[in-house]
């Protein structure tokens, strides 16, 4: 780990860029919390935000259907997640992905939701998967303001 990643948050706070703030914030919160089912609401805002931009900005939403998040089975919460930083584009990129299941529910069984996903025919630019990337870039801005509104939260988090 880089050393941005490791500085106490109240440097981050005064020094970082925004992307090294969220980085390093990220990082920080990984390292207290090993069960993210026990991390208060604000910290999960910035963990499922930025996982979930890192794995979409990669490999669409396929790759993101492809992982397993045990605290987030149905992406709800990463749902909400880029709407509470004002990510719009996302959200609503990733909530018309959702819909495509059905109940707006992806399988729970890794296997049935990839064969699920593969059977809806999505390519790789659908113009979903596009509104996400064409937002996507802002992530760190948005998510750098959300964590200076809820500084407070995020000091007694990893303060």
């Amino acid at each position: 780990m880089s050393g941005e990643m490791t500085q106490p948050f109240q440097q981050l706070l005064a020094e970082a860029s925004d992307f090294d703030l969220v980085n390093g914030v990220y990082g920080l919160l990984l390292d207290r919390y090993d069960d993210l089912a026990r991390m208060p609401a604000e910290g999960k805002v910035a963990v499922w935000t930025w996982h979930a931009k890192g794995i979409i900005d990669n490999g669409g939403f396929q790759y993101l259907f492809e992982g397993v998040f045990e605290t987030d089975p149905y992406y709800a919460g990463t749902l909400a997640a880029f709407r509470a930083i004002g990510a719009e584009q996302c959200a609503a990129g990733l909530e018309e992905a959702l819909q495509q299941f059905p109940g707006g529910k992806p399988p729970l069984d890794r296997d049935r939701r990839i064969r699920a996903w593969h059977r809806l025919g999505w390519y790789w630019a659908h113009p979903a998967v596009c509104r996400f990337w064409d937002e996507s870039p802002s992530i760190p801005e948005l998510l750098a303001a959300y964590i200076r509104k809820n500084r407070e939260a995020f000091e007694q988090m990893i303060g």
